[in-house]
């Protein structure tokens, strides 16, 4: 047996057992759809004047629920919805950044042009960039260049690092400029 193959070998019992306890673990706390969007919908509701050194007990909890909605492909698309409404309000921009951080594991197509909005903002850029960074698609990259001449200067380093992590080959004409 040659390295290429021991080292399959060796992926395959890590997926398994990856995938064994995923099983385990997550059917533990299986939620239904209803469970999710009214969860999220009530911490959303809860958090809207957050500022920075407040509570965060709400916080696990979010998590699960964004969770949760990544491991149910049906509930994702109500969730990100709810999502988006939350960031397009008058939500303090604590209260922003501390979702999109958490929303970058839901986001989609869909939720770009309001992220994109919120990375030309002081106050909310990095968490959209981040939101917007673990986007996989097209809509994504356009809506990187388009901020570029736009984006807070103090963000500018790490927008350009997300585009080149990318490999957006149609940012370098900008970037040359």
């Amino acid at each position: 047996m040659g390295p290429c193959e021991s080292q399959s070998i060796n992926m395959k019992k890590y997926l398994f057992i990856a995938s064994f306890l995923t099983i385990i673990v997550g059917g533990c706390q299986s939620r239904s759809e209803r469970e999710i969007i009214s969860g999220t919908r009530s911490i959303l509701e809860s958090i809207k004047d957050y500022k920075y050194g407040d509570d965060r007990s709400w916080l696990p909890q979010f998590q699960d629920l964004i969770r949760s909605a990544h491991n149910e492909p049906g509930v994702q698309p109500s969730v990100e919805a709810l999502i988006g409404r939350f960031l397009k309000s008058e939500a303090s921009p604590d209260a922003v950044q501390m979702v999109c951080l958490e929303f970058r594991s839901i986001a989609s197509a869909r939720s770009v042009p309001t992220l994109s909005k919120l990375l030309l903002e002081e106050n909310t850029a990095h968490a959209a960039l981040t939101a917007l960074a673990a986007i996989d698609d097209p809509k994504a990259d356009d809506a990187l260049r388009a901020a570029l001449p736009g984006v807070p200067v103090a963000v500018r380093p790490e927008l350009i690092q997300v585009m080149a992590l990318r490999r957006d080959q149609q940012a370098i004409g900008l970037l040359a400029e």
